[in-house]
């Protein structure tokens, strides 16, 4: 982060540059099996929908059901994309 010019950057990643400027920091790399807390969290048991998440996601599956029923495409090529994914 620190060797690169700021020219060089993409936007995105020289905002996040010009935001971290005003800090003294170092970055070191963790092994992917040293971070408990993601590791955690990824693990975290999910609570129980509430009703205004099971009304979303059955809005968005009949948006979903609705736009694959509009393409032009034949069943079984629907059929192996969805199942592909």
């Amino acid at each position: 982060m620190s060797t690169t010019s700021l020219d060089s950057l993409p936007p995105r990643v020289l905002r996040f540059r010009l935001r971290l400027m005003r800090f003294s920091y170092s970055i070191c790399h963790v092994a992917g099996k040293y971070l408990y807390t993601a590791d955690t969290l990824s693990r975290a048991p999910v609570s129980h929908p509430e009703a205004a998440d099971v009304l979303e996601d059955h809005l968005t599956e009949c948006f979903v059901n609705n736009v694959l029923a509009s393409l032009p495409a034949s069943p079984d090529t629907l059929h192996c994309y969805q199942t592909a994914q």
